[in-house]
Parts: C-alpha cells; sequence; structure tokens
C-alpha cells in the first residue's frame, strides 16, 4: 500500500477509523505529498478528521445496508431474548430487569448470553446497540 501512494507522490497521511453498532468498519484516510504532520497539526485537525470519518460513515453505511442484509440475515432471536434486550435498551440492570420480569438473575443473564452469541457482540451494550440497528427491539 505505501509503495502504491508513493507513486503517487504521497508521503505524508492521517487514518481515522470509524464503526457502528451493526458491526460495519471503515476508514477515512488523508494524505499529501509535502510536509509531515506535527503534534500540533495533529492536535489541531484530529477532530475534524474524527468528525469527518464519522459523518462518511454514517452517510455511506445506510447505502450499504440493504446489501448487509442479504450477505447476513438478522439472526433468529426468541421473544424472551428480545424482551431483554428491549429492557436493558432501556437501561434497566440484570437485577431490574428480572424483578420486572419476574425471572431469576440468571434467567435473565442466560437469555442476555443468548442474544450477545447469536448477534455476535462483545457485550451487552453492543448486543443492543445492533439489535436496534437491525430493527430487532421494534
Amino acid at each position: 500500500m505505501w509503495s502504491e501512494a508513493r507513486s503517487f507522490d504521497l508521503k505524508v497521511g492521517i487514518a481515522q477509523s470509524t464503526f457502528s453498532g451493526n458491526g460495519s468498519v471503515s476508514m477515512l484516510t488523508l494524505s499529501r505529498s509535502a510536509t509531515p504532520l506535527t503534534s500540533t497539526d495533529l492536535s489541531k485537525i484530529g477532530p475534524y478528521v474524527r468528525w469527518l470519518a464519522d459523518l462518511a460513515h454514517g452517510a455511506l453505511s445506510g447505502t450499504f445496508a440493504s446489501h448487509l442484509d442479504q450477505i447476513a440475515p438478522s439472526p433468529e432471536l426468541t421473544a424472551r431474548e428480545v424482551e431483554v434486550l428491549k429492557w436493558m435498551a432501556d437501561g434497566k440492570t440484570s437485577n431490574d430487569t428480572a424483578d420486572i420480569l419476574n425471572v431469576s438473575v440468571p434467567t435473565v443473564n442466560f437469555h442476555m448470553k443468548n442474544a450477545i452469541n447469536k448477534l455476535n457482540a462483545p457485550n451487552k451494550t453492543c448486543a443492543v446497540a445492533k439489535a436496534i440497528v437491525l430493527g430487532l427491539l421494534d
């Protein structure tokens, strides 16, 4: 990649990655052929690069969302898994959710763990975000 960039006289650059709850990842790369970036340059342009990367990712993610559905269909969640995810999305803890559903905390955690696995998420927060993006909590 670097040799190809240099063939176009690109020598200096900055890259910013970004991702969304549905697991899509993007990287924005800006480069130039002159003067190296200083730490002052980076501190000045860094927030703008992050903002631009998020903006571009958000705009392009919508464009590719229909293609993602064809590649990876939404997982089949049980009614109880959806119910637990909805309470978690509302900010409830496992204890709160157990009280609301009149079940034990280990039962709530069991359903949450299953939802996390089915959604291929690293944690509860990401599972809730993915479920929302996929329209599973309507």
